[in-house]
């Protein structure tokens, strides 16, 4: 006896059985806020993530973390650690950024440039052409903590990430802050950060062409970031970026909270 076609088409419909999940593996698909975690502990020196860690993370369907706030103490933990840098990166290629701060997905080279430039607030070549007087001011500033939990090292590390391009773009600044907000940041961490972010695009014209801008004042934030920038930038010449670290040495000498 021939069987229909449907009687066929169901015969041949074989559901698989359903992957078990080892408890670690469990755990990480349950709370994807510990692949950020990982990332932390990268960041203070301990080991990278495994190849293992990657492919339970890219079994879960996105969005991964549907909820950033929860991610927030991590990634606070990854900017305030030293080798933030890497860790970022490594962020960045397992699209987890994206989720916390979705503004991020865009210019692919944009977005390389920003994670070199986080690696350049660390490495602070830009500091040994700095004079005493103004390093010093740079440091006081920096080495407080807002809302007691991110220095301003760490603060200006992720405004250079979140720095946009050099236009000043208002509707970016608007969604940015609204992002930051939705991942957790009090209104004084988003402060510090928009403050540079919408400064750049001046600071950069300032540092471009001598006696732009020769009376404003720029926030340290915003100085650091974009020295860092242009210090991560292989298109920058080193004479451009001597002339850059005089004109920071000028505001940070001059600089009064």
């Amino acid at each position: 006896m021939r069987q229909s076609s449907d009687t066929r088409s169901a015969s041949a419909l074989v559901l698989e059985p359903e992957r078990e999940l080892s408890p670690e593996e469990a755990a990480y698909r349950d709370n994807p806020v510990m692949f950020v975690e990982l990332a932390r502990n990268w960041a203070s020196g301990g080991e990278p993530p495994t190849k293992q860690n990657e492919a339970w993370l890219q079994s879960l369907p996105r969005r991964r973390i549907r909820q950033p706030e929860m991610a927030r103490d991590a990634l606070w933990g990854v900017l305030s650690a030293p080798e933030r840098g890497r860790a970022l990166a490594w962020l960045d290629k397992m699209g987890l950024i994206e989720e916390l701060i979705p503004i991020w997905l865009g210019d692919a080279k944009l977005r390389a440039l920003r994670l070199r430039a986080v690696e350049e607030v660390h490495r602070e070549r830009w500091a040994k052409s700095l004079s005493k007087a103004a390093l010093n001011r740079l440091n006081a500033f920096m080495d407080q903590k807002v809302d007691g939990r991110l220095n301003g090292w760490a603060l200006a590390s992720l405004a250079t990430l979140a720095l946009g391009s050099n236009g000043y773009t208002e509707r970016y600044n608007e969604r940015l802050n609204e992002e930051l907000r939705e991942l957790g940041a009090t209104e004084a961490e988003r402060m510090r950060v928009m403050t540079a972010v919408i400064e750049y695009p001046f600071l950069h014209v300032a540092f471009t062409k001598d006696g732009e801008y020769a009376e404003s004042k720029f926030s340290p934030t915003t100085i650091v970031a974009a020295l860092s920038t242009r210090f991560a930038d292989e298109k920058v010449s080193e004479e451009d970026r001597e002339r850059a670290v005089k004109r920071a040495d000028e505001l940070m000498t001059g600089y009064t909270p």
